[in-house]
């Protein structure tokens, strides 16, 4: 079986002003106190030599590679999004509260344990290089030439519950991940030029009323449910309050070839309106 090559649009953007940001409000990290359930605290630091998804078409059989993944803390950056921190190499003061609710719903409540002061978790992921490779494992043509992100994370809940779904037209009971997310993207970098000639350069994405410079601004905050079919996954943006799954993008520095464009920028970007369905054929 062939299975479809999924691809995922990073948008990204900053701005020489700031305004002050603040946590999201759609949803809270839960207080544990005084609750039964499970607290974890994460400091861990990841790198990956490669992931490879390879065709196992019998006269394809290429793969896309993703190689030099790092994931970590912003080692060396002394502010996120305007704003003094103490950043280390590592993803650090992350917590998780665990809970069994009762309705029998897994409930998984994250973000930030206040450590140091900071509200958020800063990150970095870097990516070396995405390329495709031949049945001999030979690298091809490339899709990016580097990709590098600095930014932090919110607060975040899932929670996993057996869920109404309309599937070709008829109500189906299944189990569901459904997702709240918060985070914004201070600083992105990102290498096309051997498919687009295109580079970009201190890239930030927020939420929705960051161009507009409201006063308080926040991360970018999306809700998302996902569900296994017998056909394939899908994955609905469709929920969640006003404010969730819109955001705003700002790309201050972009090249084209050699010669700088300018600046390019999204503002209100809405993905509510999207619904994904993912299966092999």
């Amino acid at each position: 079986m062939k299975l479809p090559l999924l691809s995922c649009l990073v948008l990204l953007t900053p701005v020489s002003a700031f305004a002050e940001l603040v946590p999201a409000s759609d949803f809270e990290l839960a207080s544990a106190t005084g609750q039964a359930g499970v607290d974890l605290t994460l400091d861990f630091d990841l790198s990956i030599g490669e992931i490879k998804y390879t065709d196992d078409d019998v006269f394809d059989g290429g793969s896309l590679s993703v190689s030099g993944v790092t994931l970590g803390g912003g080692a060396g950056r002394t502010t996120l999004f305007g704003e003094a921190v103490t950043n280390t190499s590592r993803i650090d003061n992350l917590t998780f509260a665990i809970d069994v609710d009762s309705t029998g719903a897994l409930v998984i409540d994250g973000g930030s344990n206040g450590a140091n002061g900071e509200q958020f978790v800063d990150f970095n992921i870097h990516v070396d290089q995405v390329a495709l490779k031949n049945a001999s494992n030979q690298v091809g043509a490339v899709l990016v030439d580097s990709m590098n992100i600095y930014g932090a994370l919110g607060q975040f809940r899932t929670v996993i519950s057996e869920q109404e779904w309309q599937f070709n037209g008829l109500p189906v009971n299944r189990t569901t991940i459904t997702g709240d997310l918060s985070f914004g993207i201070d600083d992105l970098d990102l290498d096309l030029s051997s498919m687009l000639g295109v580079q970009i350069y201190d890239a930030v994405l927020l939420g929705g009323d960051y161009i507009d410079d409201t006063p308080g601004s926040s991360l970018a905050s999306f809700h998302y449910s996902i569900a296994a079919f017998d056909e394939g996954v899908g994955i609905d943006f469709k929920g969640g309050s006003a404010g969730q799954n819109v955001f705003d993008l700002v790309m201050p520095t972009v090249y084209v070839g050699n010669g700088l464009i300018g600046g390019i920028t999204l503002d209100d970007v809405s993905i509510r309106g999207v619904d994904l369905f993912i299966a092999g054929h």
